[in-house]
């Protein structure tokens, strides 16, 4: 209903398109999973810049997590099943330069480092398949009633 109102007024037209991209995989490191594995329930978690606590999350949860702290996408490929219950600190300034590269504006360590050694997990570079939606055309002034 939402997208037929939205062609209707704004003569909205777009489409979705699969683009490689820069990515990153998260894979089990070559230490092994160092978090236990919590019970079945109710997950939680609780944060701050550079902290997360977490208890009864899904990889996958970990990776949509990480995607939006990293600003790119992260695909969970542990295979890892079940839930976790964990603590993860990190710089939070600490960002991917270019190529991937570190650069830390603050003391502490990057997530990378930090999901390695708290987490015995991996952020690997990659380039991967993503959706897109990509907008054809769209009016600014939507039409009349």
């Amino acid at each position: 209903m939402l997208q037929s109102l939205l062609a209707e007024r704004f003569q909205l037209k777009l489409h979705r398109e699969t683009k490689e991209v820069p990515m990153y995989a998260l894979v089990v490191g070559k230490t092994g999973l160092k978090i236990k594995e919590g019970e079945f329930g109710r997950s939680s978690t609780s944060g701050s810049p550079g902290h997360l606590t977490a208890q009864k999350m899904p990889i996958a949860k970990l990776a949509d997590f990480l995607s939006g702290q990293l600003g790119s996408p992260v695909t969970d490929m542990t295979g890892m099943k079940g839930f976790f219950d964990f603590t993860l600190e990190w710089a939070p300034d600490s960002r991917p330069g270019e190529a991937g590269a570190i650069t830390d504006s603050a003391p502490g360590a990057s997530v990378f480092t930090a999901v390695q050694e708290r987490l015995g997990l991996k952020l690997e570079g990659r380039k991967g398949p993503v959706e897109m939606l990509v907008i054809e055309h769209v009016e600014k002034i939507p039409t009349g009633n």
